[in-house]
């Protein structure tokens, strides 16, 4: 607008058609909404509804069961820059509004494939203060050191066995 207020972005039109529905929604449930709303700069690495629906039953019952837990997971997946990928460089990182925890980039495949600490990125989606990264699963801020990461990750068990299998374990601390 021509008196130089910006518009702040609609949270449920920005997320509609984009399948990432349940993060939004989560979004809206702590608040988090607002704070993307302020006027700052942010993107958001949404992960999709298939990414939600993937986590274990035990990751899915604990958020039900104490949507406090929420709100570090969902900080960690906005970042307090607003990006465009022409913009990202390669192991590039970004803070975020889980305090101390950056978001980290990648490109693979000759630069056609961008990553978001690990997730591959899909749709790009700007309106207004707000850049959206659809991205393929949920992201998990590091925790200590490389071994207390992998081995601490829902997803990473069969790694962590095989890092037992290996005796690398203190290597990897």
């Amino acid at each position: 607008p021509a008196s130089g207020h910006q518009v702040k972005p609609n949270i449920a039109e920005l997320a509609r058609g984009m399948g990432v529905d349940t993060f939004f929604s989560w979004l809206t449930e702590t608040g988090l909404d607002n704070v993307i709303q302020d006027g700052g700069q942010y993107t958001v690495f949404a992960p999709t509804d298939e990414a939600v629906a993937s986590l274990p039953a035990s990751v899915q019952s604990s958020i039900r069961d104490n949507p406090d837990r929420l709100r570090p997971l969902l900080k960690y997946h906005i970042s307090t820059v607003q990006l465009k990928p022409q913009d990202i460089q390669n192991e590039q990182t970004v803070p975020t509004l889980a305090q101390g925890k950056n978001i980290r980039f990648n490109y693979y495949r000759n630069g056609s494939l961008l990553t978001v600490s690990g997730a591959s990125t899909g749709n790009l989606r700007q309106s207004g203060n707000v850049a959206v990264f659809v991205v393929n699963r949920v992201l998990y801020s590091p925790q200590g050191d490389l071994y207390s990461t992998v081995s601490s990750s829902p997803i990473l068990k069969e790694l962590t066995r095989f890092i037992k299998l290996a005796g690398l374990e203190e290597l990897l601390k």
